[in-house]
């Protein structure tokens, strides 16, 4: 047997040996692994990633993300910003083989039909439902959490605009994600929200009263916040006027490599908005 012979040989017995001792690897998963980041550094409980909704490259990194740890055999837990009502359709889509009237079924919820389409009910976050589905039915252990208050947990004000009243919602995300951190302990859980529930603020801007759901969260467990740059800007579906028709919307360009609030900023040459998933043919 000649020199390269010899080298193919041994070549094709280390790959066979690796795949025996790691089943994750024989298997061909339904996504890509994201080369984007280390997880070896990171020590949290946590990773939270913060977005700007309605996106197709955020939910698409976050999905690299669940399919980086899903390689290696830990089980994981994505959390998504939607509302805790939805938890019974999405375990039941997840465990359903993702045909057409499973699709229909789980998108009928007034949240997904809602004339406010504000980009946390887009393909994108569809997608990523949908790969949860895909990866537990090849035999991965991913979960996947609505951890979002609901709407009758809103405070009706009394008198007055009572800005101090929106701090429940983050308080209660906060709760929802520590009360599955305790029932799925040894998982890897990944949080997506947008960047104001993620970036772990005391105090908001926009009210100094209020803590952001991380910050909340980082007083029980450690939290590792991840947001995202934009190199050549581009574009987000976005609701940004209540009288104005939802939409593709701008976004600046961004080359920032840190940010208050956040632990990592990752770099995404360009966003392209990613439309209503009540719109899919």
């Amino acid at each position: 047997m000649n020199t390269l012979r010899l080298s193919i040989f041994f070549r094709a017995i280390t790959f066979l040996f690796i795949a025996a001792c790691n089943p994750a690897l024989a298997s061909d998963l339904p996504c890509t692994p994201n080369t984007q980041m280390s997880l070896s550094a990171i020590k949290a409980e946590v990773i939270a990633i913060g977005e700007l909704h309605g996106s197709n490259e955020i939910p698409a990194f976050v999905e690299g993300l669940v399919c980086q740890i899903a390689l290696t055999g830990k089980p994981v837990v994505l959390g998504l910003e939607l509302p805790m009502d939805l938890q019974a359709d999405i375990i039941k889509y997840t465990l359903s083989r993702g045909e057409a009237e499973d699709k229909k079924a789980l998108l009928s919820a007034s949240f997904w039909q809602d004339k406010m389409q504000d980009g946390r009910t887009s393909v994108a976050m569809f997608k990523l439902i949908d790969l949860v589905r895909r990866l537990r039915n090849e035999g991965k252990e991913v979960l996947l959490s609505a951890y979002d208050s609901r709407s009758s947990d809103d405070l009706v004000p009394l008198t007055k605009n009572e800005l101090r009243a929106q701090a429940r919602r983050d308080s209660i995300m906060a709760t929802n994600i520590y009360d599955r951190l305790k029932q799925y302990p040894g998982h890897t859980h990944i949080v997506l929200a947008g960047n104001g529930h993620i970036g772990k603020f005391k105090q908001q801007d926009w009210n100094p009263a209020v803590s952001s759901m991380a910050y909340l969260l980082q007083q029980r467990v450690p939290v590792y916040a991840i947001s995202f740059s934009f190199l050549r800007g581009g574009e987000i579906w976005a609701c940004r006027k209540p009288d104005a028709p939802c939409g593709p919307g701008p976004v600046t360009a961004s080359t920032a490599t840190t940010a208050e609030g956040f632990d990592l900023i990752v770099s995404i040459e360009k966003l392209t908005a990613s439309f209503p998933a009540k719109d899919m043919q």
